[in-house]
């Protein structure tokens, strides 16, 4: 609980707008730009989710742990870093989480870029491996506190 209350709920139809960006729910008319993503061989190796994500992470939901990606066709636009910076303020704001957290590959330059440009810091937590899709990935934990 934070300050006696619970963290506020997630909206059932999600629609957030900042950084030149609206974030909002898949569409049916989303299915074709969805394939080109989710079938882009770096999209299906790095993440689980092809998506700007934000996910109460712990048993008393005060973290959230985002993800995101971006197809290759819409590289060096910032989308990546400007969406995070954007759900992260909607999870530190509106969902009053005082903490968000990445998983990322160590070897997932790109996606520590992201993370950086978005003002999170690599934390002092051990790393972890997992296994996705047949390959075992080595996660570190990048944070961003509520300021």
């Amino acid at each position: 609980m934070i300050h006696g209350k619970n963290p506020a709920p997630v909206p059932a139809q999600l629609r957030l707008t900042g950084e030149d960006l609206v974030l909002r729910e898949w569409t049916e008319n989303d299915l074709p730009a969805m394939t080109d993503l989710f079938d882009d061989p770096e999209i299906a190796h790095w993440t689980p989710l092809g998506e700007v994500l934000v996910t109460r992470q712990n048993a008393n939901g005060l973290t959230a742990s985002l993800g995101y990606s971006v197809g290759a066709a819409y590289g060096g636009r910032r989308l990546g870093a400007r969406a995070l910076t954007v759900m992260t303020e909607y999870a530190h704001h509106a969902l009053d989480l005082p903490r968000s957290t990445l998983s990322i590959a160590t070897d997932n330059a790109a996606s520590a870029a992201v993370a950086r440009a978005a003002g999170y810091h690599l934390t002092d937590e051990p790393p972890t491996t997992t296994v996705r899709r047949g390959w075992s990935l080595t996660l570190r934990t990048w944070a961003r506190d509520r300021p």
